[in-house]
């Protein structure tokens, strides 16, 4: 890494520097485009749905549809899904986008 050295110059660069806020705002006002689920509540979903759970290993979960020719992978962690393994899910699962929408 190539570090300059402390001059007047870019002094006042690197006191502005370590003063920018660590967290990006834009991110954080973004809604979200599905609803928040746990892996427990998406199972149940998708079972609902016609999926079965065709075996488990490890932390994840294989679901399957014979009417769709679908499989699906969910993980079975603690806590909500994040919102893009739940639209690939989603978009692997072939079911209507407006089930998943708040």
């Amino acid at each position: 890494m190539n570090r300059l050295p402390l001059t007047e110059k870019n002094q006042g660069l690197r006191i502005i520097l370590l003063f920018l806020p660590l967290k990006f705002p834009q991110y954080e006002l973004m809604p979200k485009k599905y609803k928040v689920f746990t892996s427990a509540k998406l199972i149940k979903l998708l079972e609902r749905q016609g999926f079965y759970i065709d075996r488990s290993r490890g932390s994840h979960f294989v679901l399957r549809n014979e009417e769709f020719k679908a499989t699906i992978v969910v993980p079975k962690h603690r806590g909500d899904l994040p919102q893009g393994t739940l639209a690939a899910i989603i978009e692997r699962s072939k079911l209507d986008e407006n089930l998943f929408k708040p």
